[in-house]
């Protein structure tokens, strides 16, 4: 199972919701790599780890089931997708 990610871009444009990103932060809640025009991060393929759910799972989560992590990530995508009335991820 992997991280089934429909670009809605939420993730990357509320980073003044949780500190552990506030380096990302380009002073407005969205990421300085993210592009607000086309929905899509600039710089996918080598960013950072903690915008990667799969290596993050690695290096901080390991410690629970790996398909237990990707549906609690899920979940969560979900209900954020739904409370701010975005395209729903599809599992």
């Amino acid at each position: 199972m992997s991280f089934p990610c429909n670009q809605c871009g939420w993730c990357c444009q509320n980073l003044d919701k949780n500190k552990l990103y506030s380096t990302l932060d380009r002073g407005d809640g969205v990421c300085k790599w993210f592009d607000t025009k086309n929905k899509n991060c600039t710089i996918y393929n080598t960013r950072p780890e903690i915008c990667n759910i799969e290596k993050m799972y690695h290096s901080t989560f390991s410690a629970i089931d790996y398909d237990e992590y990707i549906r609690l990530n899920i979940q969560v995508c979900q209900s954020v997708q739904q409370e701010n009335k975005l395209p729903i991820i599809q599992i």
